[in-house]
Order: structure tokens, then C-alpha cells, then sequence
């Protein structure tokens, strides 16, 4: 698994996918256990409930199988999420992660960017809106145990399915989600940062309707989470 782990992220970097500054790659010792040592891995993480054992148990939340023996890989994810969600210390962790990052939006709508450096002019839009969506969601799915829902969209469309958002709500965080992927998928080239006086008029309407909405998830966070 080293050696398929060595490959396959080697490839990844040929084709445009960067290797990860902190290292949170396939090759990483952390991510190569046995299933059992895996679930002694849960159990620490879950009582320590440090920010970074925190945001270990997010990235253990998005593991799916693409190989192999898929019980193995669906068992593990069962136990991570009924242990989390029956963990009730861990929910302010939990809501910690969708509240803290900054989302650059006044009350006015007002886009707030950054005013110094070499990021003058730009938004973070991982950091600024996309992480506060996709944390929620996946807290989300968490508590109402959605196992098989692995995208972001998928836990949005099984949560509005079980009445856990309104018509209105489900269509404005999945249009915001929309947003921020497009003008990540835009600036992907030149990292996570948007240059606002590149945009069009409407573009700039789009953008302050998404971080809006990332905003009032915010706000709304520990109701839902």
C-alpha cells in the first residue's frame, strides 16, 4: 500500500494536483492501518477532542472505498460516525469548525478583502465560505448517520429529504455551494485566492449572495449541527 500510496500521489502532482504542504497524503503513516488499529485511532481522537483530532475525525468522515473490500472501509466509517455522534462533548469542536473561519462579508454586503502583501485585493474562497458549507454538512451527516452520502451535495439532498432544511434553504446553500466550486475551479491554478476586480458585475452579485448564505450557516451552525 506504501508503494501503490508513492504512485499514485506521484501521478497526482504530474497532472496538477500539488502535493499537500502538511503532508495529508496517502504516503503519510498516518492514513496506512489495520483495521483494528484504525479503531483504537478513532477512539483516541474522539477523547482527546483536540482541534486536531478534530479535524483528523473531518477527514476520516469523507473516506469512501474505491477498491478492494468495501465492508471493511463502510464498517469503519459506521463506527466513526455513531461514535462521534454519541460523543456530545465533541459538538462544540464540532461547531467550532463552521463558526471560527472568517467569512469576508460585512452586514451591508460588503465584501471584505485582503488589504496588504501579495494577497491585496483577493478572498480566500476555501477559507471564506466553501469550509463553512462543507464542515456543516458533514456534521450534518454525521449526526443523522448518512453513511452513503459522500459529496457534499449528496449530505445537502439527504438532509433537506429528512425535512432537515426548508426548499428555500436547501436551494440557496446549493446554489452558494455552486459558486464557490466555480470560482474555485477559476483561480484552482493560482491557489485558493479570487482577484474581486477581475469579476463581472454579476459575478460579484454571485459572490455576495454565496458568502451570505456561508455567513447565516454560521449563525445557524449550532442549531443544526
Amino acid at each position: 500500500m506504501r508503494e501503490y500510496a508513492r504512485i499514485g500521489v506521484l501521478f497526482l502532482n504530474e497532472i496538477g494536483y500539488p502535493y499537500c504542504s502538511g503532508y495529508v497524503m496517502a504516503t503519510n503513516k498516518r492514513w496506512l492501518k489495520e483495521a483494528d488499529d484504525w479503531n483504537e485511532q478513532i477512539d483516541k481522537y474522539v477523547a482527546n477532542e483536540h482541534i486536531d483530532d478534530i479535524r483528523y475525525l473531518s477527514m476520516l468522515a469523507d473516506m469512501r472505498p474505491i477498491y478492494g473490500e468495501y465492508a471493511l472501509a463502510n464498517q469503519l466509517k459506521t463506527t466513526l460516525y455513531k461514535k462521534i455522534a454519541a460523543t456530545f462533548s465533541l459538538r462544540s469542536r464540532m461547531i467550532d469548525s463552521v463558526r471560527i473561519p472568517f467569512v469576508p462579508i460585512g452586514p451591508f454586503g460588503r465584501v471584505y478583502v485582503e488589504r496588504w502583501g501579495e494577497k491585496s485585493g483577493m478572498v480566500d474562497i476555501k477559507q471564506g465560505g466553501y469550509v463553512q458549507l462543507n464542515h456543516m454538512l458533514k456534521w450534518v451527516a454525521v449526526q443523522k448517520q448518512f453513511i452513503d452520502a459522500h459529496s457534499t451535495f449528496e449530505r445537502l439532498t439527504c438532509w433537506y429529504d429528512e425535512n432537515g432544511c426548508t426548499q428555500q434553504q436547501f436551494e440557496r446553500i446549493k446554489e452558494a455551494l455552486e459558486t464557490f466550486l466555480y470560482f474555485r475551479l477559476r483561480c484552482s491554478l493560482e491557489g485558493t485566492n479570487l482577484v474581486i476586480h477581475h469579476l463581472s458585475k454579476e459575478e460579484k452579485k454571485r459572490l455576495k449572495r454565496a458568502l451570505a448564505v456561508a455567513k447565516r450557516v454560521q449563525r445557524d451552525a449550532r442549531k443544526w449541527v
